[in-house]
């Protein structure tokens, strides 16, 4: 699995299904999100030809906020894991604040990284905000009461169709731990930024911690792992020990949730460890570096897991990283 994938979206709203050929400058951008906002769609597209950047081969105007939100809420209500899609679309809410609060985005023009495609980034308003992801599906365009703008288009994170210095910011939410080349996608985020931008990224459950297999994404079945499990089990020991227990109404099959963990393709299974060393060598500096921790946890239980996995005990109760990266002047 290259680059950045997401976990689905609501539906409708679609702008268009995006091939750019070449790369689409700062200005181009910033021009053609004014024209879709005045529904000036035939003079963007004859714009786009002129210049050999084709958006689409159907283009529709932009949505408003107020309907993109509504659009949101009304996919949320219906799926089975309301609550969990509730939790994370607050959560991007928060990411947005700090993002505001380490560096004003007001004018600036954000990028985020394997943004989720339900657009709970994108609904806060940002001003000319680009967010990009394997799983969205043509390019969403919303634009609010003030004229902000913000766009989706499905982009591959390691091979940005962008020029060189084009972002003020950059913002990756809850990405990083499912990114197979994580080298590629910081080299990437490292071209794509202006000198002096900033990169806040947030990686939330790592490998390591006590359910850094992500099951909680399939609903209450992940509460049969016990803490850490998939670190002290091999693929067998954990079908084995779950066969009995697996309930038959799972979003996903004992074989599936054995795949995802152990041989898929949506994680990478990198350590707290494995992170803070590639944030150290890629080509941005870090400014800071802040750890998420477990509490409580069952000392008892840790200290057994840290002996059977070599890892020390901080980097297993070590839920994730919050990390400002700065590219040079």
């Amino acid at each position: 699995m290259p680059g950045v994938r997401g976990d689905g979206r609501p539906g409708g709203v679609t702008l268009a299904t995006v091939r750019m050929e070449g790369r689409l400058g700062t200005t181009e951008l910033v021009v053609a999100l004014r024209l879709l906002r005045r529904g000036r769609v035939r003079e963007l597209l004859r714009s786009l030809r002129r210049r050999r950047w084709w958006f689409a081969r159907r283009l529709s105007r932009p949505v408003t906020l107020a309907a993109y939100r509504q659009c949101i809420d009304r996919y949320n209500a219906v799926q089975p894991n309301r609550q969990l899609l509730d939790e994370i679309r607050g959560y991007n809410h928060t990411m947005i604040e700090h993002l505001n609060a380490v560096r004003p985005v007001e004018g600036m023009v954000v990028l985020d990284l394997g943004a989720s495609p339900h657009g709970y980034a994108l609904e806060r308003g940002v001003r000319h905000y680009i967010g990009v992801g394997l799983d969205i599906r043509g390019i969403t365009h919303v634009v609010d009461d003030r004229g902000d703008s913000g766009m989706l288009p499905k982009d591959d994170a390691t091979a940005l169709r962008f020029p060189t210095a084009m972002f003020d910011v950059a913002l990756s939410i809850s990405c990083f731990e499912h990114v197979t080349d994580v080298d590629a996608v910081l080299a990437e985020l490292a071209r794509v930024l202006k000198p002096e931008g900033r990169a806040l990224l947030t990686l939330e459950p790592v490998w390591s911690c006590s359910y850094g297999h992500h099951l909680h994404h399939f609903g209450d079945c992940a509460k049969l792992v016990p803490p850490w499990a998939h670190l002290t089990w091999a693929a067998d020991e954990m079908r084995q020990s779950l066969q009995e227990r697996w309930p038959g109404d799972a979003p996903l099959s004992l074989d599936a949730a054995v795949e995802w963990v152990y041989s898929g393709g949506a994680l990478n299974r990198l350590t707290v460890r494995d992170f803070v060393e590639r944030f150290q060598k890629c080509p941005l500096a870090i400014e800071w570096v802040v750890k998420s921790k477990e509490n409580p946890v069952d000392l008892a239980t840790v200290e057994r897991v840290s002996r059977v996995t070599g890892m020390a005990v901080d980097e297993l109760v070590t839920t994730g990283l919050s990390v400002l990266l700065k590219k040079a002047a």
